[in-house]
């Protein structure tokens, strides 16, 4: 990455306050690189937190340059309504918010979930488990306790075996329901 008086010299131009050959006021350079530093200490109020990685990355260069720039309009006499889509300078705004985005995307972390260790190692108190049942399937294997789902109803398998290859699965509400080797009961209607 460029150095910081040369990223505040990108600003400056980028504002048109230098040309493009010619070589910023020293007092300017060493006002830009105070606001500089004052930016990049104040992305932690931003929950960016850049520190470990200063100098920054040189894919971030231009919209740092642009988020410069547009502190800078102000105390160089250029009013912030010409850095408007509309103005020839209005892509440092738009230049800015880009590199503002980046930089969060790179460096904002949302907060990771945890739970206490007690909670985790805590049986459950209800005494059971929960499972969801699964669609019934041709061709499958099937234990006792077993549940599946099919045409809005709810089976438990009774007797252990291999559902039908060739039938659409148990119907009905017996208690003794066929399907291939396997005995289904029905047990609930659902939606």
């Amino acid at each position: 990455m460029s150095t910081a008086a040369q990223i505040v010299t990108n600003a400056l131009r980028r504002l048109a306050i230098v040309n493009a050959t010619d070589s910023p006021a020293a007092a300017d350079v060493a006002y830009g690189v105070t606001i500089l530093g004052s930016i990049l200490s104040s992305y932690a109020s931003d929950a960016i937190d850049v520190s470990g990685d200063i100098p920054l990355p040189a894919k971030f260069e231009h919209g740092i340059t642009a988020l410069l720039a547009a502190q800078l309009a102000s105390p160089f006499g250029i009013s912030p309504a010409t850095l408007g889509p509309a103005s020839a300078i209005g892509t440092i705004a738009h230049d800015a918010a880009d590199g503002m985005a980046e930089l969060r995307a790179a460096y904002v972390r949302p907060p990771v979930q945890s739970f206490e260790i007690a909670l985790q190692a805590t049986p459950s108190r209800l005494g059971f488990s929960v499972s969801i049942p699964s669609p019934w399937a041709q061709a499958s294997d099937q234990a006792v306790g077993d549940q599946v789902t099919n045409a809005g109803n709810l089976y438990s398998c009774t007797s252990p075996g291999r559902t039908s290859a060739i039938s659409t699965g148990p119907s009905g509400t017996g208690t003794a329901i066929t399907d291939g080797t396997v005995i289904w009961a029905f047990q609930d209607a659902i939606n």
